[in-house]
């Protein structure tokens, strides 16, 4: 799957695990560019292999979304500042 902004930029990655109504996992792959991916750059090799971990919980109102990324520590907080921004939108959409 691509993982991609605007301009076509991002990440190609695939579904490590999937246990359904529990746990989604995300194993990156390398860079995609406007569709030509790119898995053996020494860019791409800095960043994988990286996972992203999504739980799920049962809540009172309804679900619990936590999300961890095992990532080069260089770039931990880029990834934990992107994250924040995306659940601040995903919630709102969930709740709008």
């Amino acid at each position: 799957m691509y993982f991609l902004n605007p301009t076509e930029l991002g990440m190609v990655a695939k579904v490590a695990e999937n246990k359904w109504h529990e746990l989604i996992s995300i194993l990156m792959l390398g860079f995609v560019s406007q569709g030509i991916e790119d898995m053996d750059s020494e860019d791409a090799k800095i960043w994988t292999p990286a996972y992203e971990y999504y739980y799920f919980k049962a809540a009172n109102s309804g679900t619990e979304l936590r999300v961890t990324v095992d990532v080069p520590p260089e770039h931990e907080d880029m990834m934990t500042q992107s994250w924040m921004k995306a659940l601040e939108h995903l919630k709102a959409l969930c709740e709008g």
